[in-house]
């Protein structure tokens, strides 16, 4: 337990099999849980867990909360725990979900040239007619920086575009689209 991160953002999460009132409240402290315990007073960690059992033995019904997670005391207001009834596993999922003012990085959304569609003539005579036929003694950076501009000015009005979903991602075959599906239903 030396080795589990302890700092102001990390998050521990696992089948730790060990059990403490802290984390499972249908189970007394095992040496295991105590071992934790120990741990959680020295390294500022606490369970998220809110005592809900995350694992049902078949053979006996009985429940258990193995499965622990474990957050930086900064992040106890911004997270939350919740067990789901779903699967027919002896394993409960566990949804955790973090809650703060996070800024978008990149919020345009993206776009895919339809180059089967394009009009490969317009685009062309347009960059022939647009290149000048003298460059002088221009610096190289300058000269690839106007034939760019002239070039994407040509795209964008004679290949069409189209923005690219979670529906149109190459990745994302039919096959894979039909298992999402099916696991989503």
């Amino acid at each position: 337990m030396r080795r589990w991160p302890q700092k102001e953002h990390d998050i521990v999460c696992g089948d730790i099999n060990a059990h403490s009132l802290l984390w499972d409240d249908s189970k007394r402290t095992d040496k295991r849980g105590r071992i934790v315990e120990e741990w959680l007073a020295d390294s500022n960690m606490l369970p998220l867990n809110d005592g809900t059992p995350t694992h049902t033995n078949r053979s006996s019904g009985t429940e258990s909360a193995p499965d622990v997670t474990l957050v930086h005391s900064t992040l106890m207001d911004k997270m939350t725990w919740e067990r789901v009834e779903d699967l027919s596993s002896d394993y409960h999922p566990i949804i955790i979900t973090y809650r703060d003012n996070i800024p978008r990085v990149n919020d345009k959304p993206a776009y895919k040239w339809k180059l089967k569609e394009a009009n490969w003539d317009s685009y062309r005579k347009e960059i022939e007619k647009s290149i000048p036929l003298h460059y002088g003694r221009k610096n190289i950076n300058k000269v690839e920086k106007k034939l760019r501009k002239i070039i994407i000015k040509s795209a964008n009005k004679h290949i069409t575009k189209k923005k690219v979903t979670v529906n149109n991602k190459c990745y994302l075959t039919d096959e894979i689209k039909k298992e999402i599906k099916k696991r989503i239903n």
